[in-house]
């Protein structure tokens, strides 16, 4: 596990309360993936289009993430007001 991946139990912890699930509009998310990338954007400072390919296209994170706010599933902590 790299130092910006979360923990097996971190997953156990989240993996239900994610609103874009696979297959959301379309797409095949892998979530805890997506998760993981989120996070390396956030320690590293990155800009999305860098995003290594390791995490899938930087395009499909960036809309998912976008999602997670909108859906008020996570809360007004993740939000940007």
């Amino acid at each position: 596990m790299r130092r910006y991946e979360i923990s097996e139990s971190e997953w156990e912890a989240i993996r239900n309360k994610l609103p874009c699930q696979p297959g959301y509009q379309g797409r095949n998310v892998d979530n805890r993936l997506f998760i993981n990338a989120v996070m390396f954007v956030a320690k590293c400072g990155t800009p999305w289009r860098d995003l290594p390919e390791r995490f899938g296209n930087w395009n499909t994170v960036y809309v998912v993430n976008s999602c997670i706010p909108q859906s008020g599933r996570i809360g007004k902590r993740y939000s940007k007001t």
